[in-house]
């Protein structure tokens, strides 16, 4: 849509968390530029968010898959490793 010279932007409720959440994640940047949130650089080495990844090379799926890699939840880890594995899987998907 933006290389059609369209504005793509996004129109949430910030009565919902989730959307509050999104907000502050960068989804308005992630839109308004087409590339990575520079979330997803300051968070690079959280345990508990990627960031917002832009997915467009093989590059790129690895930067997200590594942030993917390092998410813990410390009671269960055969679910962290679920949720890891799904994670890449679905960045593969988007290749």
């Amino acid at each position: 849509m933006r290389e059609q010279g369209l504005a793509v932007r996004s129109l949430l409720d910030l009565a919902n968390p989730s959307n509050v959440y999104f907000r502050d994640m960068g989804l308005d940047e992630v839109l308004a530029a087409g590339t990575s949130t520079v979330a997803a650089q300051q968070w690079s080495g959280s345990h508990q968010n990627t960031g917002l990844h832009v997915i467009r090379s093989a590059s790129d799926l690895e930067k997200f898959r590594k942030s993917a890699s390092r998410l813990t939840l410390h009671h269960c880890e055969e679910a962290a490793d679920a949720l890891r594995y799904a994670m890449t899987e679905l960045g593969r998907n988007v290749l």
